[in-house]
């Protein structure tokens, strides 16, 4: 059990240099080894959010105004509208946001999905799962829902994945209320963890209900993620998130883990200002690597294999580009960029795999109102 005290520490122990590895400054534009062939699959699609791949190859598409499409395959000219989903608040950055296959869909036909939902003007995250048949959702229910409502249509998170134990993972942003990241009863500007029932997982630090903080929470001080992927490896989760004004952070999730945000940042207020206490602090568990200026990163994946080696993609809303970082076990050493001349806000990664298991492509969803795309990215030497 990890205390209250414990897991919101104290900065007072002073400050802790910043890794000049971990950068300052823009990276290098290094000369891109590999190209990408693009291959447009789906377009005249409006503000698309997330891609979950099914295990017949099939793929669900959510549109962040509150359609889901059922495709036969990405690459599928007819895409089937999803009816069933609950009401939706797509103002602002909320509205229909991931959705996921559970790792058990090929028998059960069940999916989960995140939204904005709310009613007189407070509007919060909240996850559902349901049973998918045909093309409608049935059995549709409610199995988190973050605590307080408020206003605002900023920071909603949510990206999910379900870890190896079978328990499902997701960020819920602090709702442009820096102050909720640190309140442990607050459900804002947290990492949790369920189960599919929507009981804590085991091992949160506060699933034995003492009442010194949330029991689905399992990290604190998060800004707003919205890139979230298990290690196909390990089974580590990474995820990343927005910083202010500069400081979008990678970072590797530990149970009772501090992020830090608002007390520390690598980034600076949209004044100009300054925020917290400076970029790291004792006890505050450190990002693997901070892009100053900020990209914007939404959606990320693994990459295991030719020709990129061990490697995260990510894709850049403000940056407009795609991002990949090396790695070499927990740590990330370099990073290059692509697709900057293509000028598209990119929204969704996801790795495609061949029969063997092999990465084969990229899919990424671009994030535009209207002629947003679904693309594939074939890697050419």
């Amino acid at each position: 059990m990890i205390s209250r005290r414990k897991f919101l520490r104290s900065a007072s122990a002073g400050l802790v240099a910043v890794s000049a590895a971990r950068l300052t400054a823009p990276p290098a534009r290094a000369q891109n080894r590999v190209r990408f062939k693009i291959e447009i699959l789906q377009d005249n699609l409006s503000s698309p959010w997330a891609l979950g791949l099914l295990p017949d190859g099939g793929a669900l598409l959510s549109e962040r105004s509150g359609r889901l499409f059922l495709l036969d395959t990405p690459a599928a000219p007819r895409k089937q509208r999803i009816s069933g989903l609950p009401k939706i608040n797509a103002g602002g950055q909320g509205g229909l946001l991931d959705v996921q296959p559970t790792p058990n869909f090929a028998d059960t036909g069940e999916i989960v999905f995140a939204a904005a939902v709310g009613d007189g003007g407070r509007v919060g995250t909240e996850v559902f799962r349901a049973r998918l048949a045909g093309a409608r959702l049935t059995e549709v229910e409610r199995i988190f829902a973050a605590e307080p409502k408020s206003r605002g249509g900023r920071h909603f998170g949510c990206r999910l994945r379900f870890t190896r134990d079978g328990d499902l993972v997701f960020g819920v942003g602090e709702r442009g209320d820096p102050p909720r990241a640190r309140d442990p009863d607050d459900d804002a500007g947290k990492i949790h963890r369920i189960r599919l029932d929507g009981a804590p997982a085991s091992g949160n630090p506060f699933a034995d209900g003492d009442g010194a903080g949330r029991a689905t929470v399992v990290a604190s001080g998060t800004r707003n993620s919205q890139g979230l992927e298990v290690h196909p490896r390990t089974g580590a989760v990474w995820f990343h998130e927005h910083g202010p004004r500069g400081g979008d952070e990678v970072n590797l999730l530990r149970v009772g883990a501090d992020y830090g945000w608002p007390l520390t940042t690598h980034g600076r207020a949209y004044s100009g200002g300054s925020i917290g206490v400076g970029p790291e602090a004792a006890g505050i568990e450190s990002p693997l690597w901070v892009w100053v200026p900020s990209i914007a990163p939404s959606g990320m994946d693994f990459w295991f294999g030719e020709p990129f080696g061990e490697s995260l993609f990510a894709g850049a809303l403000a940056g407009r580009l795609l991002a990949r970082l090396t790695l070499s076990g927990e740590s990330v050493v370099s990073e290059e960029r692509y697709l900057e001349d293509w000028g598209r806000r990119i929204r969704e990664v996801r790795t495609e795999y061949d029969g063997a298991g092999v990465p084969r492509s990229l899919l990424i969803l671009t994030d535009e109102s209207r002629d947003a795309v679904l693309a594939r990215l074939a890697p050419m030497l």
